[in-house]
């Protein structure tokens, strides 16, 4: 199980950039400010899912079973891990020491976790489903440092979702996504980049 504690505080897309792609005017991104909201966070939620990235910073909890040796983390590119945790069977949160293994090997992030001072199995909780906590903190500083294909895909995507906007009802959008911004985030996704490191 994985919980956002600390949503992004930014956008992968700016408003200007926005404003250039559809040619639109001051007046026009004012009228349609809040379709352009709930656009743009369709776009980004599209993205992420469809790679496996984390597109702007943001701090997860992952609660696992058990903590092992080395473990992968999700939503790659990979800022820190803050902490590493456990409950055990007396109900205490007992603190992991740990480092971080980033491999240079790739380049996108690939996430390990090496911990060390590991309990046995049998001292972990059996009152707790998920007893183990890693919270750690993925995505880019900035919206520069994404690809910049993946930019253009959303920005594609967007376009298709504006021109579809009379559908829009809040919080949901009626519109299939762009074949084009589809075979970008498939080719970017987490699956193709191992393919390819691999070949």
């Amino acid at each position: 199980m994985i919980k956002l504690v600390t949503p992004p505080s930014a956008k992968p897309l700016s408003n200007a950039q926005i404003k250039a792609w559809l040619r639109l005017s001051d007046d026009e991104m004012t009228d349609q400010a809040e379709t352009i909201s709930v656009i743009l966070d369709t776009v980004v939620k599209s993205c992420v899912e469809g790679t496996g990235m984390q597109l702007m910073q943001a701090t997860y909890d992952l609660f696992i079973p058990v903590v092992t040796e080395k473990r992968s983390l999700p939503y790659p590119p990979l800022i820190s891990i803050d902490s590493v945790s456990y409950i055990d069977s007396e109900g205490t949160t007992v603190n992991v020491s740990y480092t971080t293994d980033l491999n240079s090997h790739y380049g996108f992030g690939m996430l390990r976790v090496q911990t060390a001072d590991l309990p046995v199995v049998t001292d972990y909780s059996k009152t707790v489903e998920n007893p183990v906590k890693i919270r750690f903190t993925a995505g880019h500083a900035s919206a520069s440092e994404i690809n910049p294909e993946l930019i253009s895909a959303m920005l594609k995507h967007f376009a298709t979702l504006f021109e579809m906007r009379e559908n829009v009802i809040i919080g949901t959008i009626k519109a299939e996504l762009p074949e084009s911004s589809r075979q970008t985030y498939e080719n970017n996704s987490l699956h193709a980049i191992y393919g390819r490191l691999h070949e």
